[in-house]
């Protein structure tokens, strides 16, 4: 099995996300077990302790994604 991970950005328009959200449930069905709408952070490009968060959030994923890819297996 397989996940893949796609973000797409898109106007700030309820209807334009809802009809994207219906048009991949229509071409997924199933398939598509989650999706997540992100919030808009710009006001806090700035901010000290955002932007501390933030590097600490990319370094955790960093770790994971190299711990992971050094422990795959060579399975798909």
């Amino acid at each position: 099995m397989r996940k893949i991970n796609f973000t797409v950005k898109i106007e700030d328009n309820d209807l334009i996300e809802y009809n994207l959200i219906k048009t991949l449930e229509n071409l997924l069905g199933s398939s598509l077990t989650h999706y997540k709408k992100f919030p808009n952070v710009d006001h806090l490009k700035e901010d000290k302790s955002y932007k501390n968060l933030l590097k600490i959030k990319n370094n955790a994923t960093l770790q994971l994604e190299r711990y992971i890819n050094d422990n795959h297996n060579g399975l798909s």
